[in-house]
């Protein structure tokens, strides 16, 4: 998509936004002068994030939407949310998500397992589905979804997530401005 033609900067929809990866990925689109929309539960922490890619020299602005996308209501809330700024999402980069670390049978809870499914499954289906179809109906959007690096880590410990989160941040300066979906699908 050609986003020099447009009127205004375009925007950017971005989950998990207020650390790791899914706040590189909003300073990168800011920085790539888009405006852009940060979501996270945590709204102490995403108002922090918020501040500091306002403070971006591109000056995007920054909507702030605190949502808990591991239930249906708060991704409806979120939808809700962009609907009220009547402009069109641009990109979605669906990156929220968690991992639970342990032994399955012994060391991990029911409760926090499905938790991670309805985050880090459910919910990006349920985000994906509103927002494509917003695109699809205008002609244009990109969807960028991440996945845990680190999920595949036989050794969960930070020793292995802290590398690779800096790795997958860095691989996404390189890909989330030319991750597309074509229009038709």
């Amino acid at each position: 998509m050609a986003y020099a033609d447009m009127e205004g900067k375009p925007l950017a929809l971005i989950t998990g936004a207020s650390s790791g990866i899914g706040y590189e990925l909003a300073r990168e689109f800011a920085e790539h002068d888009f405006d852009i929309v940060v979501v996270a539960e945590d709204q102490e922490r995403l108002t922090t994030a918020a501040r500091a890619l306002q403070a971006l020299e591109t000056a995007p602005q920054v909507e702030v939407v605190v949502a808990d996308l591991a239930t249906s209501e708060g991704v409806e809330h979120l939808y809700q949310a962009v609907q009220n700024l009547q402009r069109p999402i641009d990109v979605l980069a669906a990156n929220a998500g968690i991992g639970v670390g342990g032994d399955f049978a012994r060391e991990t809870d029911l409760r926090t397992e499905l938790r991670l499914i309805n985050l880090n499954v459910t919910s990006q289906v349920h985000l994906v589905k509103l927002i494509v179809r917003d695109m699809v109906q205008r002609g244009s959007g990109e969807i960028l979804i991440t996945s845990s690096i680190p999920a595949s880590c036989p050794d969960r410990s930070k020793r292995c997530t802290r590398p690779a989160r800096r790795s997958c941040a860095l691989s996404a300066r390189r890909f989330a401005m030319s991750c597309k979906i074509p229009a038709s699908t």
